[in-house]
C-alpha cells in the first residue's frame, strides 16, 4: 500500500483549483434526487480530485442548503441548479456559512456590515480594516489577506464599524483565522500528526469582546473567552444602534489579531 504522501507513478496535474457546479450534484431523470459525494455526475477525471473526504463535505454542505433552499421556494433541484437568480441566491446563503466559492464575493443585500463605515485602533500594512468587509472571508492567492490585522500588544486593539443612521441588529457574525493556510489532514501517522497544531490554531481570536453603542454609548456587551471556532455567531435581543465595536483581549498564541470578516444582520 502506498502512502498518502507519495506521488503515484501516473496522476492527472490540476493547475489550479476549479469550482464543482451545483448540476453534477442532483440525478438527471430521477425527480428531486441530491447527491453527494462519490456517487455525483463526474468523469474518471474529476472523481480523482473531487473523491476526497473535506471536498464531499462541503458537496454535503452545498446539497443540504439546496435541498432547504429548494423546499422552502417550491423548486425542483434542476430550477435551483439551472435558473441564475436562485443559484447566486444559494451561493449567498452558502458564503454566509462559511463555504468558499470560487469567484463569488459577499454580495448579500441583507447583510448591513456591508454599508457600515469601518475604523480600527491599529492595523498593519497587510491587514487593512475595510478589509471585514471587502466580501471575501479567506485566503485566496491573490496577494492580499482580505483580514484585518493588528498586534494584540498595542492595549487591546479594537475594530469598529459604524452607520450614518442608527440600524436595527439582532445578529452578528465573526470569521476568524483558524490557520488554514498550514498543513491540515485527519491521519494517524506520527509524521502527519507532528506537523500539525492539534487544538485551538493560535491564530484565532480567543478572548473578545463585541460593545454595540448609540451615541457613544454602550446599550449592549457581548464578552467572550476561550474562542477556538472560525465562524461565530451571536445572537442577541434586537438592538437600535449606530456603532458595532470588538475589542480583542487574546488570541491562542500569534501576536496578530486576525478577523476575516463581520456580518450584520436583523434576522
Amino acid at each position: 500500500m502506498n502512502s498518502t504522501g507519495i506521488q503515484p507513478f501516473r496522476s492527472i496535474k490540476v493547475t489550479k483549483p476549479y469550482s464543482i457546479p451545483l448540476r453534477s450534484l442532483y440525478s438527471k431523470n430521477i425527480k428531486n434526487l441530491w447527491m453527494a459525494g462519490r456517487n455525483i455526475s463526474a468523469s474518471h477525471v474529476a472523481l480523482s480530485s473531487t473523491r476526497v473526504m473535506a471536498t464531499c463535505a462541503l458537496m454535503g454542505q452545498a446539497i443540504g442548503t439546496a435541498a432547504s433552499y429548494a423546499i422552502t421556494n417550491h423548486l425542483a433541484p434542476t430550477q435551483v441548479g439551472n435558473q441564475a437568480k436562485h443559484t447566486q441566491s444559494l451561493q449567498q446563503l452558502l458564503l454566509r456559512q462559511d463555504q468558499g466559492i470560487l469567484g463569488v464575493v459577499n454580495e448579500d443585500q441583507k447583510d448591513l456590515a456591508r454599508k457600515a463605515k469601518v475604523t480600527a485602533s491599529t492595523e498593519t500594512a497587510d491587514g487593512p480594516a475595510t478589509a471585514i468587509i471587502d466580501g471575501i472571508n479567506r485566503v485566496v492567492q491573490d496577494g492580499k489577506t482580505h483580514q484585518w490585522q493588528a498586534k494584540i500588544e498595542e492595549n487591546t486593539p479594537w475594530i469598529a464599524l459604524k452607520w450614518d443612521t442608527a440600524v436595527k441588529l439582532n445578529t452578528i457574525q465573526l470569521t476568524f483565522d483558524t490557520g488554514l493556510n498550514r498543513y491540515l489532514r485527519i491521519s494517524p501517522q506520527d509524521w502527519v500528526y507532528n506537523k500539525q497544531i492539534r487544538g485551538a490554531q493560535p491564530e484565532t481570536i480567543a478572548d473578545y469582546t463585541i460593545e454595540l453603542l448609540k451615541n457613544g454609548t454602550v446599550v449592549h456587551s457581548i464578552p467572550v473567552k476561550n474562542n477556538y471556532l472560525r465562524l461565530v455567531k451571536h445572537d442577541f435581543k434586537e438592538q437600535n444602534i449606530d456603532t458595532v465595536r470588538i475589542k480583542v483581549q487574546k488570541t491562542n498564541g500569534d501576536p496578530l489579531a486576525r478577523i476575516f470578516e463581520v456580518r450584520c444582520y436583523l434576522d
